[in-house]
């Protein structure tokens, strides 16, 4: 620890990767406080698996810096930064036992065996393992094996634990429960995380804060509501959620609102913000679960329904407005004595003004 900066304190600042000719990162620089769970978030390709590899030391940066509790290791040798790392395929020893896979870390850094015995068996009750240190890896089911694996990166007690895609070959209900337990145990212990995944639902679930990346860039850094709820640009509302989007031209000014149309002339309130003319071209989003529907026909917005979609506990309509032949798509709520809406019926839609968002073009974006 440096200048009262805590050891779990982790710093990223311009950093770059290339591989050849290919930017895989392209000057990342990120803030995560101790004891905050992050993530990075994108699509295969994006660059977070080599942003991680970067902070654990197997791969080298082309270019900036990598701070841990104030101090400069973008040059420290992987086994002298002190940092846990689970791998997306747990890299277990195949012949060695739970417990000694646990222990490996602890006899690299000359633990005595006595020690070794008593972290071990505390790394494996706080995984929920007690009583499996005779265990090979392979008389262990998957999430058994990814416990294992957690408890060989939590024995040293790291300040930093790094995540890459763990849970991702676990079956949906594992998967589910074990975020649960990661969160757990991540506050219990206090543990600054930083996690990869492509999954949102899991980073949306496991994340104080996530790092939405795209080519090599962080497109957004926030909370999961404010990533959500007021997206940065397109890619992260489509990427994070699901989204109606519209192309739509500012037509009118009404106080501190515009008005915006779409070339089939629906027509959308939107806020004012610096820099908007009239005439100017705009990208809105509106999310579907904001869209409220009834049968019949009103005031607001006719349509009728062109597709139904049945998906447990809620049902998926895509909608297509009679005035502008425009698709919408929103969803609804399975609840006992809610009359059914099926194909070829005639409702109407409506929703609040608020809840549709200006997006930032390419060329407004900050990079």
């Amino acid at each position: 620890m440096t200048d009262g900066v805590s050891a779990g304190h982790l710093e990223l600042v311009g950093l770059s990767r290339h591989f050849g000719d290919t930017l895989a990162v392209d000057r990342v620089s990120l803030t995560i406080l101790a004891g905050e769970f992050v993530t990075l978030l994108g699509p295969s390709g994006s660059g977070k698996t080599t942003t991680l590899m970067m902070i654990a030391g197997f791969v080298r940066p082309s270019a900036g810096e990598i701070h841990l509790a104030g101090r400069p290791i973008t040059r420290t040798p992987p086994y002298r930064r002190n940092v846990g790392m689970v791998f997306q395929n747990y890299a277990l020893f195949p012949h060695m036992t739970v417990f000694n896979n646990v222990a490996f870390s602890l006899e690299m850094r000359g633990i005595r065996k006595r020690e070794i015995a008593g972290r071990v068996g505390e790394a494996l009750d706080l995984v929920k393992l007690a009583g499996y240190e005779g265990r090979l890896p392979r008389q262990l089911s998957g999430g058994q094996q990814q416990r294992v694996a957690l408890a060989r990166a939590l024995v040293f007690n790291p300040p930093v634990l790094l995540m890459d895609e763990p849970l991702g070959a676990l079956d949906k209900k594992l998967r589910e429960h074990m975020q649960l337990e990661l969160k757990r145990l991540q506050a219990a212990l206090g543990l600054t995380v930083l996690y990869v995944t492509h999954d949102q639902e899991e980073a949306l679930v496991l994340s104080d804060r996530i790092a939405v990346m795209n080519h090599g860039r962080i497109e957004q850094f926030g909370r999961p509501p404010e990533l959500y709820e007021t997206p940065a640009n397109d890619f992260v509302a489509a990427f994070i959620g699901e989204s109606n989007f519209f192309e739509a031209t500012l037509v009118d000014r009404l106080d501190a609102r515009w008005v915006a149309e779409t070339p089939k002339k629906l027509r959308f309130v939107v806020p004012d913000r610096d820099g908007l003319r009239l005439g100017q071209h705009v990208r809105l989003s509106l999310r579907p679960e904001k869209v409220a529907v009834e049968h019949g026909t009103g005031s607001d917005y006719a349509g009728v329904v062109e597709e139904t979609i049945y998906i447990g506990g809620v049902t998926k309509l895509m909608v297509r407005l009679e005035d502008s032949d425009e698709t919408v798509t929103l969803v609804r709520l399975n609840s006992t004595g809610l009359p059914a809406i099926r194909r070829g019926d005639q409702v109407r839609l409506g929703w609040d003004p608020a809840d549709v968002k200006l997006l930032a073009s390419r060329s407004e974006e900050t990079r």
